[in-house]
């Protein structure tokens, strides 16, 4: 079995990801944001009164769980860009030894 790693891949995918944390960063904020437009809406009596209790609770703690993800995929995103960049230079230090131990041997 044999693994091949494109470190140019690895790096693509780690912006792509990167970029989809951003992507959901921005929606949480619009949601956030048309949820805050819409005021109170709940009403008076019992039922709305309960929901009133219990929207903004709820609501915060889901954007503040979907915020987690988003920064998540961006750190993870940097971490896979930072991780192709090492690997392309590992791989061009080791063909450089090899090229210089090819060298020496001829």
């Amino acid at each position: 079995m044999s693994l091949e790693i494109d470190p140019d891949q690895v790096r693509a995918a780690g912006t792509r990801l990167a970029e989809v944390g951003d992507r959901l960063a921005t929606a949480v904020e619009t949601v956030r944001a048309r949820v805050a437009g819409y005021g109170q809406p709940w009403g008076g009596d019992m039922l709305g009164t309960l929901v009133g209790l219990s929207f903004p609770v709820v609501s915060d703690y889901l954007a503040t769980c979907c915020e987690a993800v988003a920064d998540e995929y961006q750190s993870s995103g940097e971490d896979l860009v930072a991780l192709g960049e090492e690997m392309a230079a590992v791989e061009a230090d080791l063909v450089g030894r090899f090229q210089s131990l090819g060298g020496e041997l001829s």
